[in-house]
């Protein structure tokens, strides 16, 4: 019993933790639904670049049925919306036009609580997008 009782305290004391950094969201309980604005990028014509802070209206927003909405001031509409898939480490974007055509865009992601950093796949060089949750 006294060993049971011992246990106990040691998994209760080693699971409280007062560190500040980020916390990385294992595979299992990713989650991407919610508000994320754009912050910076890094995107590269070729060689090493670093993040560039954002300086355009830009989010995505997630929803728990699968949908998103994109808004950009660089849209001719101003946002764009379809739907999405994740998985532990990738996520596919398929964007719905007016004109009732689709467009896949496949991208690999980290996240965090409060960060997403999209990155494209298939790009030759760097191209990452990193975004704030919007609370």
């Amino acid at each position: 019993m006294r060993f049971f009782l011992g246990c106990l305290l040691f998994c209760f004391i080693s699971g409280l933790s007062n560190d500040t950094e980020e916390e990385f969201i294992p595979a299992p309980v990713f989650n991407l639904t919610g508000n994320w604005a754009l912050a910076a990028t890094r995107v590269s014509p070729g060689g090493a670049v670093g993040w560039s802070p954002n300086t355009h209206n830009e989010s995505y927003t997630f929803q728990i049925d699968g949908t998103f909405i994109l808004v950009s001031e660089f849209l001719e509409e101003g946002t764009l919306s379809g739907s999405y898939t994740a998985d532990a480490n990738r996520t596919t974007l398929v964007c719905a036009s007016n004109d009732g055509s689709t467009e896949t865009q496949p991208y690999g992601y980290q996240l965090t609580r409060n960060e997403l950093v999209l990155y494209g796949i298939g790009c030759t060089e760097e191209c990452s997008y990193r975004h704030k949750r919007r609370q």
